[in-house]
């Protein structure tokens, strides 16, 4: 039963790589997270896909988006994959179909490997995430819709 349910995730995982870098570069997929033993997936009905899109003035490298519950950042889940998101960018988050998290952290990684983060956005109820940074105070800041 578990060797049945590693194949399953194996193959899932495969999957939601391969649309990963079958997306264009103003579409990112982000893959489920591996569920916990007994954990039934998906919110009936939720919509995790969202907007970002980048008015920091600055090019980001690394776009992370995880479960909140999860302890550290993995470049896994790295919606990007190493393309660039720049400045007056958009791009549209579309999440895995098995993703099934109720909340989630993002983090922006820019190029001089500063980086902003995020915690605990309930993504059922975001549909746009604008990043803007302010000179005169030295810090990013997200407008959530």
């Amino acid at each position: 039963m578990r060797l049945m349910k590693a194949t399953r995730w194996t193959m899932m995982a495969g999957l939601a790589a391969t649309l990963m870098l079958s997306y264009p570069a103003n579409k990112a997929v982000a893959a489920a997270p591996k569920a916990p033993e007994g954990a039934m997936f998906g919110f009936q009905g939720s919509d995790l896909d969202f907007d970002l899109i980048n008015h920091t003035g600055y090019q980001i490298k690394a776009v992370l988006v995880s479960p909140s519950r999860q302890a550290d950042w993995s470049y896994n889940n790295d919606v990007i994959k190493g393309r660039r998101f720049n400045d007056g960018e958009k791009l549209h988050i579309t999440f895995n179909h098995h993703a099934h998290a109720e909340h989630w952290d993002l983090k922006v990684v820019y190029d001089n490997n500063s980086s902003k983060e995020w915690d605990d956005l309930n993504l059922d109820r975001i549909h746009k995430v604008t990043l803007w940074y302010d000179h005169r105070t030295d810090k990013t800041r997200a407008e959530i819709e």
